[in-house]
């Protein structure tokens, strides 16, 4: 296993799951296949490799910070220009951190790469969001030209918090100008999110920002259910907010604060009150073994 630094980013196709349901699997998938054929063909002109494909997403490195940025930045504008089958429109929600990795098969591992994948989690359609360490390695010109900070965020691993700016790739983009103001925004201290699995307590608060939940050993809650994904969801506390986001190959289903069942696929949702969550299919054929319970 080797350690080197590059520029990891990954790269989300947002709105696959509206385009499943309105167009059927088979349809959708080749809308799907031509969409990240596409993204591949940018990121290989920048010099970027493709590690991996996870779902709708690339997990892609690139030696520089410049490179990564660029490549998004094209992507972003040819996506929007693609033209697909039945009117499609297609947006990519891209995170990009520039940091030391291991290399071991053909695969990378480590905080950068965990980080990347945070930009990429929270970052909306149609926008890229970097990290203060990824600017500082760009070329001085470029520095102040196109970036701009817009948050500090908790990433898991790490003890202090982040800056995260947001890559401008368009004019007068409406996400830049929405996401410029939170970070300026004052937010009430919030109370805390438990969340139990079986005898399991875990606490989100000031102190604990981000839980993740799936099959894996490191998660802080770990799921024995054939249809959970290794890291299958992620809570964190955001601006005051506890938001729950799906990550999941199935999908999640949560209760609402009117007890409604909401399924969740690489969406997010803002969780309330009492309620519960189960990983990859409905509630009521969940056990209690599989089956999470939330209070705030």
């Amino acid at each position: 296993m080797d350690k080197v630094s590059c520029a990891i980013m990954f790269a989300d196709v947002s709105g696959s799951t509206k385009m499943y349901d309105e167009l059927g699997d088979e349809v959708a998938k080749g809308i799907m296949d031509k969409c990240l054929g596409h993204l591949q063909q940018v990121i290989e002109s920048h010099q970027g490799v493709v590690i991996k494909k996870i779902g709708d997403e690339l997990m892609c490195r690139f030696e520089t910070a410049l490179a990564a940025i660029s490549a998004a930045r094209e992507a972003q504008s040819e996506i929007k220009l693609l033209k697909l089958d039945g009117g499609i429109r297609l947006t990519i929600r891209a995170g990009i951190h520039f940091g030391e990795v291991i290399e071991d098969n053909n695969d990378i591992f480590g905080d950068a790469v965990n980080t990347a994948a945070r930009m990429a989690g929270i970052a909306k359609g149609g926008q890229i969001l970097t990290t203060e360490d990824t600017v500082e390695c760009l070329p001085p010109e470029k520095r102040t030209s196109g970036v701009r900070q817009i948050d500090i965020t908790k990433v898991k691993g790490k003890q202090e918090k982040i800056a995260v700016y947001e890559v401008m790739w368009e004019q007068d983009s409406a996400t830049t100008k929405v996401a410029a103001t939170l970070l300026h925004r004052t937010v009430t201290k919030p109370k805390k999110l438990e969340l139990r699995l079986g005898s399991k307590l875990v606490e989100l608060d000031n102190e604990h920002e981000t839980i993740a939940i799936g099959r894996d050993d490191d998660c802080d809650l770990i799921v024995n259910n054939e249809l959970a994904s290794r890291k299958h969801v992620i809570c964190e506390l955001r601006r005051g907010k506890f938001l729950i986001t799906d990550h999941g190959t199935n999908g999640t289903y949560v209760t609402s604060p009117t007890g409604e069942e909401v399924y969740l696929r690489r969406e997010e949702l803002v969780l309330q009150g009492r309620g519960s969550i189960s990983l990859g299919k409905p509630i009521s054929q969940a056990n209690s073994a599989e089956l999470i319970h939330f209070k705030c």
